[in-house]
């Protein structure tokens, strides 16, 4: 299992550091979720720092995670806080990553 990518993804979100996040992801990675069905290369970044940006308060938990070096499913949690309005929110992830490189390639998000 591509463990440290994992590792690397959850502690770049932890830290709100978009930079070292974007550096997790290979250069055609593409990422879908129910709100962006269809992101694409520096698309993925961007979302990203615009996530990162909103919200204040972000709490990131790794709750289980199974996979190997090409693909891994990872179970994550995120508790927010909105910058404008100051609403608060918890979010369960159910991630599947697929690797090259031991970068992210596809990541489709299910919440």
């Amino acid at each position: 299992m591509s463990e440290a990518a994992i590792q690397r993804f959850i502690d770049s979100l932890s830290r709100r550091d978009v930079d070292a996040l974007q550096a997790g992801y290979h250069a055609q990675a593409s990422l879908s979720d129910p709100l962006h069905p269809d992101l694409r290369g520096p698309q993925v970044g961007c979302l990203w720092r615009w996530r990162l940006h909103r919200c204040e308060g972000w709490d990131v938990r790794a709750l289980t995670w199974a996979g190997d070096e090409r693909k891994a499913q990872l179970r994550w949690q995120v508790d927010w806080r909105l910058r404008e309005r100051g609403g608060r929110g918890r979010t369960t992830i159910d991630t599947t990553f697929t690797f090259w490189d031991d970068l992210i390639v596809r990541q489709v998000d299910e919440y």
